[in-house]
């Protein structure tokens, strides 16, 4: 039997309600505490790595930590093994993971894209699909060259959605967005 809770925030309402509390009650998101959820702070790298490991069940791993600033035992040193080992989520070239930094929008959509080809398909975008989906978004320039590929893929499938015409990817993303996001995700590879 799968454990089901029901969530009761106070702070939660409108269009990510339904996400947030199908994520929540799956335990694969929680709140601050019993009534708060906060859906427009930022997300950490941690909490990041923490909720897509919750959402495929990423339990064990034979990974190591090689990050300078994650100690073992530490509330999400799990989670960022098991991301890391699936290169869902890497650290830096200095060795540091940034457990506290908040993820854009950008790393975001990149990190799901990951999960969404190892899930489903390795499908790479040409240029001219790559452009004719971006280009229904009037920010698409602010796309940094290593991301525009993940980014159209999952645009493309549906995963990611714009904010007002644009993808918004230098902006942090929100804890009500990832909810969104980790949803259609999950829908997408039918796991919900």
């Amino acid at each position: 039997m799968l454990i089901r809770k029901q969530p009761r925030f106070t702070d939660v309402s409108g269009w990510s309600l339904k996400a947030i509390d199908t994520l929540s009650s799956k335990l694969i998101l929680s709140g601050v505490n019993e009534t708060t959820f906060e859906p427009k702070r930022a997300i950490t790298r941690a909490e990041f790595a923490t909720i897509i490991s919750k959402a495929l069940g990423l339990v064990e791993t034979s990974g190591s930590l090689n990050y300078t600033d994650v100690v073992t035992g530490a509330w999400y040193s799990d989670a960022v093994a098991a991301v890391a080992e699936l290169g869902f989520m890497n650290g830096y070239p200095d060795t540091t993971y940034r457990p506290t930094q908040k993820i854009t929008r950008e790393e975001a959509m990149v990190i799901v894209a990951r999960v969404l080809h190892h899930l489903d398909s390795k499908k790479v975008l040409s240029d001219s699909e790559m452009d004719r989906v971006l280009g229904e978004y009037s920010d698409q320039a602010q796309i940094s060259i290593w991301s525009r590929n993940d980014i159209a893929s999952s645009v493309q499938e549906g995963i990611i959605m714009g904010i007002n015409g644009k993808l918004a990817v230098k902006d942090q993303i929100t804890r009500e967005q990832v909810a969104a996001m980790i949803v259609r995700l999950l829908e997408h590879a039918e796991i919900l």
